[in-house]
């Protein structure tokens, strides 16, 4: 049951939660992230002597320090979302004070839209997903994790990115999300 949550709703959804992300995005930020103690998104040099090499064959070797030092990154697209990925993957169900238990797909979504500009808030709480759950089903969230992250793209390369990752979504269900 996938409800008729559109795409462009949860775009929507997605800008009023991380409104400032622009600004960020300008000031070449990342965001410090609840309950973290570092942030990989932040981290845009690399130990002497490392490297990423990235799909293209590109090598990245990190933020030169004068460029880190004024707060811009040259991280490629590619490896912030590898970290991304690592990070939003990493969350688990969210458990409040009183007991309350928060879904991992929406403590995930929640984490994808905290890694982009200045993020969604500091600290964590139930409140901060009150919206998010009345919005999307649970399903709903994990199928927005699902799709591309940082590219346009189309119905059929949802699909086909589905289909290599072995989700079984028909296509007429990632069209409906889509759209």
């Amino acid at each position: 049951m996938m409800g008729s949550i559109s795409r462009r709703h949860f775009l929507s959804a997605a800008g009023l939660m991380g409104a400032a992300g622009a600004m960020g995005a300008m000031a070449g930020c990342a965001p410090r992230m609840a309950g973290a103690e570092e942030n990989p998104l932040s981290n845009t040099t690399l130990p002497e002597g490392e490297e990423v090499v990235l799909s293209d064959g590109t090598v990245w070797k990190g933020t030169p320090p004068e460029i880190a030092a004024l707060g811009a990154s040259t991280m490629p697209l590619e490896e912030l979302n590898r970290r991304r990925k690592a990070y939003v993957d990493s969350q688990t169900e969210f458990v409040a004070d009183d007991g309350t238990v928060v879904p991992a797909p929406y403590v995930k979504m929640r984490a994808l839209i905290h890694t982009h500009g200045f993020g969604c808030g500091e600290g964590l709480n139930k409140e901060m997903f009150v919206r998010m759950m009345d919005t999307f089903t649970e399903e709903q969230a994990e199928a927005y994790l699902d799709m591309p992250w940082g590219k346009d793209f189309t119905v059929n390369e949802y699909y086909h990115k589905c289909q290599q990752e072995g989700i079984e979504r028909t296509y007429e269900e990632c069209k409906e999300l889509w759209s």
